[in-house]
């Protein structure tokens, strides 16, 4: 019975509703480059340059904040009134808006009004997102609905991957152009052909023939979940206020608010558990904890995202005098081009292969992926021959994916080990194994990528390494096959 109401996948209409993964990717990724050029140009601080990210990515859970609450207030589901396909248009629409807004912002020379016109660039990306992930859903067998959501994150870094290198072209020329002095007129350019593609597939999606993308369910009001959402903006809003007015460590501040966001998710959904009148979906525990993992998952990855650039500028990281704004694209790309394999891989699934042809598939396309970051970065006129070396990574991920044990200490061990004979760049290499195995969706790696990255030096890595029993990068046993080798077997 269940296969004869088997939903088949329509693939033209997921081929065209992909389309708008890949730009949330390639606008979001070149924050990488735009936070540190802002820093330069507008004489930053690090904490004011994170604005950029804050901006950004404030609009996303306001924008999701103000349609849950409206809708709450109708009584109906304003993003299915209108349908999911309609929802997209009008997100694309908002962040044409926002790109134009760029340009008086731009020639006002203004920080705070760049900021503002991000805000709304993302402030339509949320809207397409709302509607875009359970559109993708609803393309095909809802069992399913991962594998169709996963290609959709495969496109997704596609744009990551592409976006700082087009972004870095725009803004400085090409690589190594130290000199370049960045004008209006290159951000004008930029922003000009981003909000004429923008509206390109937004006329694509209007007279596609694409399904409406409404459904039948009843909405449900979730007059108490508002409450608990609205607490919680509160308490975020009354910190951020608090960390501008009295001098409190800002770690301080952070425990503090991550306190208030999972104590108030758990608080929501016990009391929804004991009676659901008024909590929606609040009652379901699956929710809870998918919140929770987004909001460690995206946390950590834009963070890295975010910061990455002023890392790689710092003086004896990478080089004695640390890279300029127009050097670092090719590394923010080699990050976001790791998750992508990771992304790449998993999509396999939604083509239904079978058999040998799936483990193929899962063999060649993390070299297919790598071979996009590298051939990306060679037609940007970047120097890929420290690089290539990481070819045997993509030889353990491969290793991985067909014999994983759930041996997590002896994973990593492994993976550490096999880089250590790359002749690569440990500070390549650290950035490219966590973002590949981070994106593999490998729990075990939350906690200690979130501990290594928070902190900025070696301490916390140097615990979690002795734990393992493994030799530091700087020791001599770290190059030596028989040590590394003897320790594992």
């Amino acid at each position: 019975m269940s296969q004869q109401t088997k939903q088949p996948t329509n693939f033209g209409a997921l081929g065209t509703l992909v389309t708008v993964f890949f730009f949330w990717g390639f606008i979001a990724a070149s924050n990488s480059i735009f936070i540190p050029f802002c820093k330069s140009h507008f004489a930053l601080s690090q904490f004011e340059s994170q604005l950029v990210g804050s901006a950004f990515y404030g609009a996303y859970f306001i924008g999701s904040l103000i349609l849950f609450l409206v809708s709450n207030v109708l009584g109906y589901d304003i993003l299915n009134k209108i349908g999911y396909k309609r929802g997209i248009i009008y997100g694309l629409l908002i962040s044409v808006a926002g790109a134009l807004l760029m340009l008086p912002s731009a020639n006002a020379n203004s920080f705070p009004a760049l900021l503002a016109s991000l805000f709304v660039i993302a402030l339509g990306f949320s809207l397409q997102q709302t509607a875009a992930q359970p559109f993708a859903i609803s393309l095909g067998d809802p069992a399913t609905g991962s594998h169709r959501l996963n290609l959709g994150g495969g496109v997704n870094s596609l744009g990551t991957t592409l976006g700082p290198i087009i972004v870095s072209f725009f803004l400085f020329g090409s690589v190594g152009a130290s000199d370049t002095v960045v004008t209006v007129t290159n951000i004008n350019t930029l922003y000009l052909i981003v909000a004429g593609v923008f509206f390109t597939v937004a006329m694509f999606f209007l007279f596609s023939k694409l399904p409406s993308g409404k459904n039948d369910e009843k909405f449900e009001k979730g007059n108490k979940a508002a409450g608990s959402l609205m607490l919680m903006t509160g308490i975020i809003i009354a910190i951020i206020i608090t960390a501008q007015l009295a001098e409190i460590p800002k770690m301080v501040l952070l425990l503090i608010t991550l306190v208030a966001v999972i104590g108030i998710l758990f608080f929501s959904n016990v009391k929804a558990q004991a009676n659901g009148d008024g909590w929606g979906a609040m009652k379901y525990p699956q929710l809870i904890y998918g919140m929770l993992g987004i909001f460690v998952y995206v946390g950590v990855e834009v963070t890295i995202d975010n910061n990455f650039g002023a890392l790689l500028k710092t003086p004896d990281y990478l080089t004695k005098a640390g890279l300029n704004e127009s050097e670092i694209s090719k590394y923010i790309s080699l990050y976001w081009g790791s998750l992508m394999i990771g992304r790449w891989t998993g999509a396999v699934s939604v083509f239904n292969l079978k058999g040998m042809a799936k483990i193929i598939a899962r063999i060649v396309i993390p070299f297919i992926a790598f071979g996009v970051v590298l051939y990306v970065n060679h037609l940007h006129g970047s120097d890929v021959s420290d690089l290539w070396g990481l070819c045997r990574m993509c030889c353990y991920w491969d290793r991985r994916i067909l014999l994983w044990a759930g041996k997590t200490c002896q994973n990593i061990s492994d993976g550490i080990y096999t880089c250590s004979h790359c002749h690569v760049d440990w500070h390549i290499y650290k950035w490219y194994y966590f973002s590949i195995c981070f994106n593999g969706r490998r729990s075990f790696l939350l906690r200690d990528v979130a501990l290594y990255f928070c902190t900025g030096d070696w301490r916390s890595w140097e615990i979690y390494r002795s734990g393992l029993g493994l030799p530091h990068h700087d020791d001599p046993g770290w190059s030596d096959h028989s040590t590394t080798a003897g320790s594992r077997r």
